[in-house]
């Protein structure tokens, strides 16, 4: 497996909003690969892989393009304030971060700080840079692989499902006339509401959608990382009945590839959009286990990333040919 596009998507700069560098690296993947491409407004975007046949179920898989970061919302003459998009986190009072402004890309040092009259954690710069309120700035990201097997970086979470987006243009098979409409899917906004997987889900309309993102390792449920992709059972924005879970588990099993669990009821995905918007598409969320979620430096195992891949192509297969 070529890591060379993850490695591109993790140097993205992508924030809450401001999701271009994402769209335009996916664009290129899917226009070379010959895909039909939809812009859905500045939400989501969305590739076919064959034309849209109306006679046909159709199955989505998606994942998300941006990741946390922080919002400039004061300015004078050398300290910058900014704020949280997302909920990022780092530890030690200081870190190297990127700030995007229409000049260019620039370094600096955020930091933090609380005071007498604030409960929270105020986060600034100092740079005299030329800035305007609203530029974006985001972690450092030096993508690295480490002996045993991972890759640690900011924004694995979700760029790694953006990775398998790009993936699964290697499977032939989907380049030929199926019982279902294949679509991908990308959307803005996650880390702030899932507001771009409303659009996404009242644009395609699926019925069946796989949802791709990260999740936390958890050593109580014995999830961790490398042991496979994690289906959701419960969280804050999907619950799966007790059937489908033991379907999904059983499918799993019965083509010899790990699968593991988790259930918990705070944080979410874009799974949730989609019961928002009024469809009863069947929706899983298949996540990858990794730690240091929305930090510097989030670590993730390779082989769970080609694990997943496989997990995907499983689940579009299995329950694409039986919507048909």
């Amino acid at each position: 497996m070529n890591l060379d596009l993850l490695i591109k998507l993790l140097q993205c700069h992508s924030t809450p909003g401001d999701e271009r560098e994402v769209i335009d690296l996916l664009t290129n993947e899917w226009q070379n690969s010959g895909l039909k491409i939809s812009e859905h407004g500045p939400y989501a975007i969305s590739a076919r892989f064959t034309e849209h046949a109306a006679d046909k179920p159709t199955v989505l898989v998606c994942a998300h393009m941006d990741s946390p970061g922080y919002i400039i919302d004061s300015i004078d003459t050398h300290r910058k304030s900014i704020v949280k998009l997302g909920g990022p986190g780092f530890r030690g009072g200081s870190q190297k971060a990127i700030i995007k402004t229409k000049n260019g890309r620039f370094p600096i040092v955020i930091r933090s700080k609380k005071t007498e009259r604030s409960l929270h954690e105020l986060y600034y710069f100092d740079s005299d840079l030329e800035v305007e309120y609203g530029d974006r700035v985001c972690f450092e990201a030096n993508p690295t692989l480490t002996d045993d097997g991972l890759i640690v970086s900011p924004f694995l979470d979700n760029r790694i499902g953006c990775f398998i987006l790009c993936l699964l243009l290697q499977i032939e098979r989907y380049r030929r006339q199926l019982p279902f409409n294949l679509v991908l899917g990308a959307t803005a906004y996650e880390e702030i509401g899932s507001r771009g997987a409303t659009v996404l889900a009242q644009a395609i309309k699926p019925d069946f959608v796989i949802c791709l993102d990260a999740t936390y390792e958890n050593k109580v449920q014995n999830v961790k990382i490398g042991g496979g992709p994690v289906l959701t059972i419960s969280d804050a924005s999907v619950i799966l009945n007790c059937q489908t879970r033991d379907t999904i588990l059983d499918l799993f099993r019965t083509h010899n590839l790990p699968l593991q669990t988790e259930v918990y009821n705070y944080s979410g995905t874009d799974a949730k959009a989609f019961p928002l918007v009024g469809l009863d598409s069947l929706v899983i969320p298949l996540l990858i286990a990794s730690t240091g979620n929305h930090s510097p430096k989030e670590s993730a195992s390779i082989n769970d990333i080609e694990t997943l891949i496989k997990g995907v192509e499983l689940l579009i297969n299995d329950f694409g040919d039986r919507l048909k």
